[in-house]
């Protein structure tokens, strides 16, 4: 049986409603990684247009199997056509197009603060399973009150003496400069509260509110240590699950040059130090400043806000005695740990802070020694999810073939980090990550969603779509490439990314690519490689092909959307090409069907 049968279902596509039993005409479009289209044109008057409802799922059999699925979205009712029949012509975009029901919500849900921009990276909430790519565990941790190294009693008027300093590796261990830790912690809300949150580091930081930029040690005092200075933020948050994160370095400590000592009152002069009695320090170069030694490392006593003196140990160690005037290099002694603290308290109705601690930095938040990171089909995936949640029509239908571990076959190997417009909807955000490198198709009757880095099978060597034999019409098209290198910008700066294999001889052809809240130069490049190697090449379309159906040829019984198949050379010479099938398209008319497929010739070799 070579012909269309169409079966009519619910709008949820799940209850048979009946079949097309007077198609006059009829046809669909399954396109790679769209929606795609169908349509069907019966009497106006018969049974089938009473099947033919507004988003009635249509499905398409051929060869006996289900192949497509499309739903009603227009109705045309024609009164009068050149055949003397009235008619009615239903059509519509097939069920990916679902997803446009649906948009992009802000991280955390509604809050009083505007977020424009959807974050999928480290800072990220809850779902998608995206976490398993960190080398997530328990944080280490010791109590604000409790703390003696030199961020004792550090910083001064800390609201909340209960929350601990947290690190990744035992704080009494050294850690090369540069090392980043990536922390995080989910709270839930069961009521609406206003939040006012304090922070500070050892010894930079970017602290994360739902995926938002809430605080940054950037704002510090750069001639203070870190660790003496707070960073606040104050917001009112909604129900429902919000998530800290926090991404802090290990990078250059406190230190100053050519402090003055004076031998007369051994006071070294160090104007808004911001160090607390106790703090370690030591000397690493010095001129004059007799009494004290290069290399030694003291402690700060009888400080004020512009001066201290240096004492041998802590608590009762004698002040040195400097003998002469000098000038000293001082520099922080840090534990190097790459550690910060944070509490949250919940303000009253007058915006004064209440005794209860909402959030607060201990043990029970997650840190990772490497940056976490986003498979592109798992955000379509958590976003679809909530939508579904939210009661968005039909969503709550879909399943998934695919985690964060694997796609439905193959392997994963791109990783992103990027932000989606709040309000963009889930079909356009379907396309944004098939640009960066993932296939997409719904299954028509399982409503199964599959994602792939690559779809198809390359069945080149059993199919041929050969002018002599099955080619009843055959023609291409060549587009010159549209873009060969990129400006990128990410949230770092700048940077410039190019691939010399796409380099036109005459020269370049420059685009801008804006990855804003990519804080990854590596991630942003890689991310603009790929968008180059699609627009950076010389694609051949062969659009105008019509295909006898032969055996050994069928479509979907030989091959389908996405598969590579034999085609003639595009010049009409040499040797036969390979070719992806873009899309298949099938046309029943007067009892007859044609085949159309749209190719992109991958080799002509």
């Amino acid at each position: 049986m070579t012909h269309l049968r169409l079966d009519v279902y619910d709008p949820l596509n799940q209850t048979y409603q009946g079949t097309i039993d007077q198609a006059l005409t009829s046809e669909f479009v399954d396109e790679f990684n769209a929606p795609g289209y169908g349509s069907v044109t019966v009497p106006l008057f018969s049974t089938d247009a009473s099947l033919l409802v507004k988003d009635a799922v249509v499905r398409v059999i051929y060869q006996d199997e289900l192949r497509f699925a499309w739903f009603v979205e227009t109705r045309e009712r024609d009164l009068a056509n050149s055949s003397g029949q009235m008619t009615l012509t239903a059509s519509g975009r097939g069920l990916l197009a679902w997803l446009e029901d649906s948009v992009v919500y802000p991280l955390g849900g509604l809050a009083d603060f505007l977020a424009p921009d959807r974050p999928f990276n480290w800072a990220s909430g809850p779902g998608g399973g995206w976490r398993g790519s960190g080398n997530y565990q328990d944080a280490l941790g010791v109590q604000w009150r409790n703390d003696s190294t030199a961020r004792a009693k550090l910083p001064v008027r800390w609201k909340d003496p209960v929350a601990q300093w947290i690190w990744r590796t035992d704080p009494e261990t050294v850690v090369q400069r540069g090392t980043v830790n990536w922390f995080y912690r989910d709270f839930t809300l069961t009521e609406s509260k206003r939040i006012k949150f304090y922070a500070s580091c050892d010894n930079q930081m970017d602290v994360f509110l739902d995926g938002q930029q809430i605080m940054s040690s950037s704002d510090f005092d750069a001639e203070a240590a870190s660790f003496t200075q707070m960073a606040r933020f104050t917001i009112r948050l909604g129900i429902g699950t919000h998530t800290l994160s926090a991404r802090v370095k290990n990078d250059k400590p406190w230190q100053r040059y050519d402090v003055s000592v004076t031998a007369a009152d051994d006071k070294v002069s160090v104007p808004n130090h911001g160090l607390a009695n106790g703090t370690e320090v030591t000397v690493t170069d010095k001129s004059g400043a007799n009494g004290l030694t290069k290399g030694d490392t003291y402690f700060v006593r009888a400080k004020t806000d512009d001066d201290f003196k240096l004492a041998t140990s802590n608590s009762d160690g004698t002040i040195v005695n400097v003998t002469s005037n000098g000038k000293l290099d001082l520099r922080l002694k840090t534990d190097n740990t790459a550690g910060f603290i944070l509490t949250g308290i919940q303000l009253d109705s007058d915006g004064k802070e209440t005794d209860t601690v909402v959030v607060r930095t201990n043990t029970n938040w997650q840190v990772s020694s490497q940056e976490p990171y986003w498979r592109p089909a798992m955000i379509l995936k958590v976003l679809a999810q909530e939508a579904a949640t939210r009661g968005v029509y039909r969503l709550d239908q879909l399943t998934y073939g695919f985690d964060i571990n694997a796609p439905t076959s193959g392997a994963w190997s791109t990783e992103v980090d990027l932000t989606l417009k709040v309000g963009s909807t889930l079909l356009t955000v379907l396309d944004d990550m098939v640009d960066l490198g993932n296939d997409f198709w719904l299954n028509p009757a399982t409503l199964e969603l599959d994602a792939w880095e690559s779809r198809g099978t390359d069945v080149s060597s059993s199919v041929f779509l050969d002018t002599g034999q099955n080619l009843s019409r055959f023609s291409t098209t060549v587009e010159r490439p549209l873009k060969t290198v990129a400006l990128v910008r990410s949230k770092n700066g700048w940077l410039r990314t190019a691939d010399n294999n796409l380099r036109d001889s005459n020269g370049w052809r420059e685009t801008f690519l804006e990855y804003g809240n990519t804080a990854s130069e590596d991630v942003a490049r890689r991310n603009a490689q790929r968008v180059l190697r699609r627009t950076g090449k010389t694609q051949v379309i062969a659009s105008g092909v019509e295909v006898v159906v032969t055996n050994g040829a069928t479509p979907y019984v030989d091959f389908t959307v996405g598969d590579l198949v034999a085609i003639p050379s595009p010049s009409g010479q040499g040797l036969p090409g390979k070719a992806r099938v873009l899309s298949i398209g099938l046309k029943e008319e007067g009892g007859g069907v044609s085949f159309q497929p749209e190719l992109e010739v991958i080799t002509s070799a």
